[in-house]
């Protein structure tokens, strides 16, 4: 399954912000994930255990939970 990343915490999409592609594969009871960001530069000013990483640069997060 291919997913673009949307930015749904904003109102809109910040300006200059480049597309990102993830891509889900459920196999042998195994979830991959793999993202692509299409970028300039993929960066992160974080320098300390407990920052919220995406308040310092790039950063991919994957919530899972359990439907039953």
């Amino acid at each position: 399954m291919e997913l673009p990343l949307l930015q749904i915490w904003l109102p809109s999409s910040e300006q200059g912000s480049y597309p990102e592609i993830h891509n889900f594969l459920w196999k042998e009871g195994l979830l991959t994930l793999k993202a692509e960001f299409i970028d300039q530069e993929m960066i992160t000013t974080a320098t300390a255990h407990g920052h919220r990483r995406w308040e310092y640069g790039d950063v991919v997060e994957l919530f899972i939970q359990n439907e039953e």
